[in-house]
């Protein structure tokens, strides 16, 4: 790789592990790097060093090194670190995971003897990424420039208390990343953030959405049928898709319309419906439910609908946050006809009982192609509206616009 100063995201990861285990401690530490090694290469990053010492052993995650850089590695190391904390916590043997995320110019080249060199990251934000680990226990937080330049959903941070540490000055605001709370939590933090920070600028889009909301809510067959079925935000990065996304959740909210929203990464693009298993898990409310309590949940919910319970193994797969299998594919679930039918079976159970459902998606350049073919299923219903978010290129608009012009 070559020597340069570059703008990287680093992950600090800190395993707490009880080494009178009786599984075995270098098995553990075996497993553990499996689920880091497999989360890391799915979401881009490299794997840059492995140390033990008193306080546990840490592992160093990189992203945008080159060969390996991305327009959002800020975004990819964020899920990244959630994904391998998840994973982490249900291991047994394995007490505390503790990560820090930081982002800024470092120096990445090789340094040491030439017959034991490595290629490595040396800076400023390396070393706060060590701190954050180190002072915030069994959290995954990050610094201000990661939350920034990640462009995600604010409503996924939490901001944490200052803490002086060792050897750093003007530390910043440091966040937890906790993506999906729950779905109450973040449609209450979406609304709270349009009440406190109102987005400008936008008047004449959110004056269309006022519109469509109208027509959504209308008790008249005719003006119902005027309604927009799904609204396509576009737009290049960093200009506000998102942001524009949460006043129109908020909005929505206003009106008591329920909405729920399913926020993509790089690594969903190839998992099968993601998107979907997201929205209807936010919508049947269980997205932290063991299999057993969620399956006794969805046998009473839809009790007395045929269509969905003959094949109500079929919506508790879909539902199954775990879709590999022990080689690392992905599980069967069904045939695209029945998993579509299944989900227009549910969508449409829901839809007799809301006076209005938003289903939200943002940034769907990352949606995996069998929720892609879902999405129509969320907006057949005269109550029911799909929201999108869809990043395009700068070179994709001007096309746009001089085929527009001919």
């Amino acid at each position: 790789m070559p020597i340069a100063v570059l703008q990287v995201t680093m992950l600090f990861i800190n395993l707490d592990v009880d080494k009178s285990t009786k599984y075995g401690y270098l098995l553990l530490m075996q497993r553990c790097y499996e689920v880091i090694y497999a989360n890391a290469k799915r979401m881009r990053g490299c794997i840059s060093k492995i140390f033990a010492f008193d306080k546990g052993c840490t592992f160093m995650v990189i992203f945008g090194l080159p060969g390996y850089k991305h327009e959002n590695d800020s975004a990819h190391a964020l899920g990244c670190a959630h994904a391998i904390y998840m994973e982490l916590n249900r291991i047994d043997g394995l007490q505390q995971t503790s990560i820090g995320v930081t982002t800024g110019p470092t120096y990445c080249g090789i340094v040491g003897h030439n017959h034991r060199h490595e290629y490595t990251v040396i800076g400023r934000r390396v070393n706060m990424g060590a701190r954050l680990m180190m002072h915030y226990r069994g959290k995954v937080v990050c610094d201000n420039t990661t939350f920034y330049y990640s462009k995600l959903n604010e409503t996924f941070f939490v901001v944490q208390e200052a803490k002086e540490m060792k050897g750093l000055q003007q530390v910043g605001t440091v966040r937890e990343y906790r993506p999906q709370i729950n779905v109450r939590n973040t449609m209450d933090l979406i609304r709270v953030q349009q009440e406190q920070k109102p987005i400008i600028g936008r008047d004449e889009e959110l004056a269309k959405f006022e519109l469509s909301l109208e027509r959504l809510l209308a008790t008249d067959d005719e003006t119902r049928r005027l309604r927009t079925p799904i609204v396509m935000v576009l737009g290049e990065i960093g200009m506000g898709r998102t942001r524009l996304l949460n006043a129109f959740i908020a909005l929505a909210l206003k009106r008591s319309v329920t909405a729920v929203l399913c926020t993509l990464a790089i690594g969903n693009v190839n998992y099968s419906y993601y998107a979907v298993r997201t929205l209807l898990a936010q919508l049947i409310k269980c997205e932290n439910l063991a299999k057993e309590a969620r399956l006794k949940l969805l046998r009473g919910m839809f009790a007395g609908n045929g269509a969905i319970l003959k094949n109500i193994g079929v919506l508790d797969a879909l539902l199954e946050e775990d879709t590999e299998s022990e080689g690392g594919k992905e599980k069967e679930l069904a045939s695209d006809g029945v998993m579509r039918t299944l989900v227009r079976a549910v969508v449409t159970h829901f839809a007799e009982r809301n006076t209005a459902l938003i289903f939200a998606v943002d940034d769907t350049h990352l949606m995996d192609e069998s929720s892609w073919r879902c999405m129509p299923l969320f907006a057949e219903h005269s109550n029911t509206m799909v929201l999108l978010t869809n990043r395009v290129l700068l070179d994709q608009v001007l096309k746009t616009l001089r085929v527009a012009q001919w």
